[in-house]
């Protein structure tokens, strides 16, 4: 539980914003908001909850594999 918390907390804004959104999902998270932000008590998380959380952080991991691909890419090109 504790890498997953780990790998969102170094996310970007956007993908905290989609990682709220597929909280949103689930009825019985409970999302504590204020103006710090929204905080989560993981271990009340159901699993379903998490195993879509992985999936969206496994496609943003391929997403950036095939970026710097591309980058490398780019340069031999030049």
């Amino acid at each position: 539980m504790a890498d997953i918390v780990s790998e969102i907390e170094k996310l970007n804004e956007n993908d905290h914003i989609i990682i709220g959104s597929i909280l949103r999902k689930f009825p019985n998270v409970k999302l504590n908001e204020n103006k710090s932000g929204v905080m989560i008590n993981f271990s009340t998380v159901p699993e379903e909850t998490i195993e879509e959380i992985r999936k969206y952080l496994d496609y943003l991991k391929v997403q950036r594999n095939l970026l710097e691909k591309m980058e490398v890419q780019a340069e031999e090109y030049k």
